[in-house]
């Protein structure tokens, strides 16, 4: 639509009995000069055109049938970062190989996994964790494996996932980070259209990382409204479903606040310290209430 057009229309958007109000129309032509008119009908368009405009479908994965969340990243400080994932079988060998990108292949260095069993509906699950040493500031690739004789790759035949190691200390380039709260919340159906959204949105942001602000998974934040990638329903797999925290987890770390959904658990291991461990991270902080201040907010987190 031309822009003449559009400032037309906003000229001629506010009417009553089908008479134009004058003094909105000369407020309009006289406080706001035509090149500003044409900049905020630019920028209407722009909005319109970016609320108007359907996300790209989650492409298709193709991993192997036994793994049930996609592996994602977590306590990501300093010159280690933990992979986490979860499978169908036990199985005393798991690891993960990675490589920096660049230099190394994917595979160039293996690192054991632990695995520890869990419930999702009822479904007893094995959620693994592995801890990797690296070089700050650099950028890493990675796969998961099960067993050993011989290792199956989790992954199949999808790409292995890329992530960067945090700036070292003292660094001035810039970064991002995102945030987000009161989330993994499903439908009867299993779908939160805007949460898939938003999950699109942070994996293409170039954040380093990711925070959320608290009430992850509801209601409850337990493992089965933590979910995986097959079950589905009614605040089932509002976390780790394959359009949401799938889609970024794998090469975005995220440091989780609990909030008062999920704060009280009878499980003998908590679903958010389980899923989510932050060892290194809360020994940097000297295990201390941290909080921090910025002119737009304010954020609290204690471990």
């Amino acid at each position: 639509m031309p822009v003449n057009r559009i400032i037309a229309m906003l000229e001629h958007s506010e009417r009553s009995g089908g008479r134009a109000r004058p003094k909105i129309q000369h407020w309009w032509r006289t406080r706001w000069p035509v090149q500003l008119r044409r900049l905020v009908a630019l920028a209407l368009m722009s909005l319109i055109a970016a609320l108007t405009t359907p996300f790209a479908p989650t492409p298709a994965l193709a991993f192997d049938s036994r793994l049930l969340r996609y592996p994602y990243l977590t306590d990501l400080v300093g010159s280690s970062a933990i992979i986490n994932w979860a499978t169908s079988q036990p199985n005393q060998a798991g690891r993960v190989r990675w490589g920096k990108v660049g230099t190394e292949s994917c595979t160039a260095h293996a690192t054991p996994a632990s695995s520890t069993p869990i419930r999702v509906n009822q479904v007893v699950e094995y959620q693994w964790k592995s801890l990797v040493q690296l070089m700050p500031g650099a950028e890493y690739c990675y796969r998961i494996y099960l067993g050993s004789d011989p290792p199956i790759d989790l992954l199949g035949s999808d790409p292995s996932p890329h992530f960067s190691a945090q700036l070292p200390a003292g660094s001035t380039q810039p970064f991002a980070f995102a945030i987000s709260g009161d989330w993994g919340a499903v439908d009867v159906n299993g779908n939160n259209t805007d949460q898939a959204n938003l999950m699109q949105r942070i994996a293409t942001s170039g954040a380093r990382f990711a925070i959320t602000t608290g009430d992850n998974a509801y209601p409850a934040g337990s493992q089965s409204n933590y979910g995986d990638l097959v079950q589905t329903g009614g605040n089932i797999s509002g976390v780790f479903g394959p359009a949401f925290w799938t889609v970024a987890g794998a090469s975005i770390p995220l440091f989780p606040t609990i909030g008062n959904h999920g704060l009280s658990s009878s499980t003998t291991s908590h679903p958010q310290l389980l899923n989510f461990p932050q060892d290194n991270t809360v020994k940097g902080s000297g295990r201390r209430y941290r909080a921090f201040l910025h002119p737009s907010c304010r954020m609290e987190r204690d471990q």
